[in-house]
């Protein structure tokens, strides 16, 4: 006998897509799990990294006709002979006008780095162009006659063209700040006018915008709702992440310079550090010289009597070692995380439950606290800390890597939900 041949019902991490989770055994596909979640989420990757769930950032990323893609110039005709021997890829037909033949679809990322891929093969005209647009519009061509790189833009890394067999060649790109996806046509590099001719321009399949600087494997999407997280929290054998619904309370999470952290005797510099997610976008908290306490802040509307969680991510910048969260709400509550042992050096006050610290890859540490509030509008403090004093004279230079602040309704921390202007909530799991 055999674990395998005792068990009724076995699942294996990688055996997922949008609204299932599938079983190796049993084989019929009765122990196959539907599984709902109406929010994009987060978890924790193989690699140990925090990532979006799912990872590709577009929706109906292989159905080109949907209204979701805006196109301009251009039309889609589905059922065309792929790059994986499927009757999934698209032709891209232009039409007779002399000017830019596009597709596009926006996207949203709270800051840093995105990498955008499509599978393309040349049809009446050569070129396939990338155009991501944020605070500046920037181009990269691709050569599909010749699996060669054309003209690129200075902001975009790792511009890469891949053969993929029968003409057809994978295209990625990278840019840092962009909101928008856009698929041109050319016939010539450098140049995305031209008179098209009413037929196929290219041949597109499996278009994918991730965050990061690198292409990750392609994964297909429709409506990008329902997708079940497999997180390795810890490392090991992924688990399927079934959590309650939470709202990140707090505004503009992994954006410590924005005015909506009020900062007391400390500056913050942005993107200087690797972040628990693998993008430069981990900000630093630093002290002054003033003797005083060294923190940042935002407030944030609670009801009274009930249990929150606050965490966020720190890491030692190898001088500051400590680092401190508290809370203004009717009892003064705090904890204090020794960064340089990954371990809770001390907590106080009447109101506070429990607190922990969790090691991630990289040096990083999660940093929670939970505590019950008294009364319905507090103040979470983010601050540095010299050992057992909280008001100290500062050097100037000392300092933690911070990342990812959530304060969420609840006795324990759940997974992190990245926002921007307003709270965030991600809708509870269920298989």
């Amino acid at each position: 006998m055999s674990l395998y041949t005792d068990a009724s019902l076995i699942m294996y991490p990688s055996g997922y897509k949008e609204d299932k989770i599938y079983s190796l055994k049993p084989t019929d596909g009765s122990g196959d799990l539907t599984f709902t979640r109406a929010s994009t989420a987060t978890r924790v990757n193989a690699e140990g990294l925090i990532e979006t769930s799912p990872v590709n950032l577009l929706t109906y990323s292989n159905t080109f006709s949907d209204a979701i893609w805006s196109k301009t110039r251009s039309s889609f005709v589905g059922g065309q002979s792929g790059y994986d021997g499927s009757s999934n890829a698209w032709a891209m037909v232009d039409t007779t006008a002399d000017s830019t033949h596009l597709l596009v679809q926006s996207f949203t990322i709270s800051e840093g780095k995105a990498t955008f891929s499509v599978y393309a093969k040349a049809g009446a005209v050569d070129f396939i162009v990338f155009r991501f647009e944020g605070a500046t519009v920037n181009y990269a061509y691709f050569d599909l006659s010749n699996g060669t790189i054309g003209t690129v833009d200075a902001n975009y890394t790792n511009v890469n063209i891949t053969d993929a067999g029968n003409g057809w060649y994978k295209c990625e790109a990278t840019n840092e700040s962009v909101n928008k996806a856009v698929i041109l046509t050319a016939q010539s590099d450098n140049d995305p006018t031209y008179a098209g001719a009413g037929t196929t321009a290219i041949y597109i399949q499996d278009a994918q915008v991730n965050i990061g600087a690198t292409a990750k494997p392609y994964f297909p999407t429709t409506d990008r709702l329902n997708v079940p997280r497999i997180d390795y929290t810890g490392g090991g054998c992924g688990k399927l992440l079934l959590e309650p619904q939470r709202t990140n309370l707090l505004t503009y999470s992994e954006q410590f310079d924005n005015a909506a952290w009020i900062k007391s005797n400390t500056t913050v510099t942005a993107n200087i550090a690797t972040s628990p997610d693998g993008t430069l976008n981990a900000d630093k908290l630093v002290e002054d010289t003033s003797n005083s306490t060294h923190r940042i802040a935002q407030s944030a509307i609670t009801s009274t009597g009930v249990a929150y969680t606050q965490s966020v991510f720190a890491k030692s910048d190898g001088s500051g070692r400590f680092l401190r969260m508290f809370r203004a709400s009717g009892t003064y509550n705090f904890a204090v995380f020794d960064l340089t042992n990954g371990v809770v050096y001390a907590q106080g006050g009447s109101n506070i439950i429990s607190t922990k610290i969790e090691a991630y890859a990289n040096g990083w540490y999660k940093c929670s606290s939970t505590f019950t509030t008294a009364f319905g509008n507090i103040a979470s403090y983010i601050a540095l800390q010299n050992g057992g004093l909280d008001s100290y004279l500062g050097d100037g230079t000392s300092g933690v890597y911070i990342y990812g602040a959530q304060l969420e309704l609840g006795s324990y921390p759940t997974s992190y939900i990245p926002t921007l202007a307003s709270s965030v909530t991600r809708l509870a799991d269920a298989a």
